[in-house]
């Protein structure tokens, strides 16, 4: 594939669509440029590997990918699309990875395991959102598409915390916290506080 041009969609995986290799080094002018899936077929839209560079050259609300499957290999690169619509997870994706070229209107992620990995060339670092603290004993999930360093500015008095990875699996560290603490979180991964006086955090994004 070479060119596709002026489409609703310009690529659509559904069906048993699994185990190709597609190059489409140019989608443009489409209101969505590739799509894995639908919203009532996407369950074997997977492990496919893709590379494709896409650009809305103005298109009203134009997309650039729109991932319903899961376990694919993405290599992707966006421009002139729709705020936060260079690439959106749906709520069924998961565990698709995404090498990114470039995604400068961002991302957008309604997935429901937010399992998804984007690895980009550039880190955002500390120009994420960083979460307000959730209450003691209650559990904040990484729902960015990287990997989270937390660190630990004012520890407060913590007894205890536990991690939960992406596959329902915990460790609980009985020990305080300090300054400069670092804690990662790989997407879709959690963490726990326990404690009494509240401490403060800030999130850091990292590519990798």
């Amino acid at each position: 594939m070479m060119e596709v041009v002026g489409c609703r969609t310009a690529l659509l995986l559904t069906g048993r669509c699994s185990n190709n290799w597609v190059d489409a080094p140019f989608l443009h002018l489409c209101r969505t440029h590739l799509q894995l899936g639908t919203p009532d077929d996407h369950a074997h839209v997977t492990n496919n590997r893709i590379r494709a560079a896409m650009d809305g050259q103005g298109i009203v609300d134009a997309i650039g990918a729109r991932i319903y499957g899961a376990d694919n290999l993405l290599e992707l690169s966006a421009a002139q699309t729709s705020p936060g619509h260079d690439l959106v997870f749906e709520k069924p994706s998961h565990d698709n990875l995404v090498i990114a070229g470039r995604l400068p209107n961002g991302v957008t992620n309604h997935a429901d395991h937010p399992t998804d990995r984007i690895i980009t060339a550039r880190a955002k670092g500390f120009s994420i959102t960083t979460p307000p603290l959730p209450k003691p004993r209650q559990a904040v999930t990484n729902r960015h598409n990287t990997s989270i360093e937390i660190m630990i500015t004012q520890p407060g008095t913590v007894s205890a915390w536990t991690l939960a990875d992406t596959e329902g699996n915990v460790q609980t560290f009985d020990s305080p916290l300090h300054p400069g603490h670092t804690i990662r979180l790989a997407p879709g991964e959690s963490i726990l506080l326990e404690y009494t006086d509240t401490p403060e955090w800030r999130w850091r994004s990292v590519p990798w």
